[in-house]
């Protein structure tokens, strides 16, 4: 077994009708090293936090949430991506020690 923790990192921005299906397929795997899912939700107009909030609650073990009250992509301070990028993907897998 591993040291290494990964960490999946979910970007979200009304993502509501899709959100449910995106954390079960995270949640579903099954592996022998320690992961976390980091939701990040940016301020979504929609259902999206009320989502996450249920999974939170649901997998406090595995869910890391991250709620913003104002949206954030416009000003770049919190994009996992890099500054040079205008597209987000809807999650991302990093492992412990990466940086992108």
């Amino acid at each position: 077994m591993s040291d290494s923790l990964v960490s999946i990192i979910c970007d979200v921005y009304n993502h509501g009708p899709f959100l449910r299906n995106a954390l079960d397929g995270f949640i579903m795997q099954q592996v022998d090293f320690p992961i976390e899912i980091l939701v990040h939700d940016d301020a979504s107009t929609d259902n999206s936090a009320e989502i996450i909030r249920d999974y939170e609650a649901k997998y406090p073990h595995l869910i890391k949430p991250i709620y913003e009250t104002e949206n954030q992509y416009h000003k770049l301070t919190f994009n996992f991506h890099g500054p040079k990028e205008n597209t987000l993907p809807f999650a991302k897998v990093m492992t412990t020690g990466q940086t992108r």
